[in-house]
């Protein structure tokens, strides 16, 4: 149990749920005490050396292993455009926020969407440019074409006019495109009244202090390893030996700790054990 008085810790808020972590600034200091001095094979790295490959490691782990979701709510503007979190790395779940029910309904991305710019040009083809040097740039031939498709079928066409749509993805919660670029998410138009959930991954170095980056308890020891092996392999004169020794111990416990963040669950197992027992009869 934590040595923290329970009091203090039900009290408050900011505190719930923090034994679960570790803070960088937490992790630089014991790395510091008992990887480094007389004895080991860091004799004297310098604070920031261990704190770049610390934040590697995060970053590292955070992505391939940990994969801690984190959620905001949005609500779209004109646009249909959401602009994409600080620390956003890839999406894990996009959907929108069911008003009757309170379901989240899962929309699908539109890969066959083309993310493009206009440039604009004149009748001979030339591209324009302001009296800046920069490109005039306006609405694609593809946008301008989807929006006429929908203005048609809004009014009321033939059958044959409405089976017509430039976006082939079917969903009928609706869909999204990611411009990673622009730094944004455009929905489509059937969500323009909805509240949008994302659910996305990040490299867990959204803060800029050292005590307020965290990571799980379980990856501290592995990450200690993997700071270790890091700054051991690139210096002069240490053995061969001793550095796959130490990309070994590094490994080791990675390997342990991605089975550790797997989180099965003894009922999990029985459940599933059970389950199978009565299909199988």
């Amino acid at each position: 149990m934590a040595s923290q008085n329970p009091q203090i810790y039900y009290e408050d808020e900011t505190q719930h749920g923090s034994y679960v972590y570790v803070t960088l600034e937490e992790m630089v200091l014991n790395f510091i005490a008992n990887y480094t001095g007389d004895g080991y094979l860091l004799v004297n790295p310098s604070r920031s050396r261990i704190i770049y490959q610390f934040k590697q490691g995060i970053k590292k782990f955070s992505m391939n292993a940990l994969r801690e979701v984190k959620a905001v709510e949005l609500e779209l503007g004109d646009t249909l455009d959401i602009i994409l979190p600080p620390d956003y790395v890839n999406y894990a779940r996009i959907s929108y926020v069911n008003p009757e029910t309170g379901d989240l309904m899962v929309l699908s991305e539109n890969t066959k969407s083309p993310i493009a710019t206009a440039y604009l040009q004149d009748h001979n083809a030339d591209v324009l440019f302001d009296d800046n040097g920069f490109v005039l740039q306006g609405t694609t031939f593809f946008a301008g074409l989807n929006d006429k498709v929908k203005q048609r079928n809004v009014m009321g066409s033939s059958s044959n006019e409405t089976e017509f749509q430039l976006d082939t993805t079917k969903n009928a919660n609706g869909t999204f495109t990611i411009d990673t670029r622009a730094g944004k998410i455009h929905f489509s138009s059937d969500n323009g009244s909805r509240v949008i959930m994302l659910e996305y991954i990040t490299d867990g170095l959204e803060y800029s202090n050292e005590s307020d980056i965290k990571v799980s308890k379980m990856a501290e020891e592995a990450l200690y390893n993997f700071v270790n092996y890091e700054l051991v392999r690139n210096i002069f004169g240490v053995t061969m030996y001793e550095k796959n020794e130490a990309k070994k111990m590094w490994f080791a416990s990675y390997q342990n700790f991605k089975i550790a963040q797997m989180n099965v669950k003894i009922s999990d197992v029985m459940l599933f054990l059970n389950a199978k027992r009565k299909w199988i009869r």
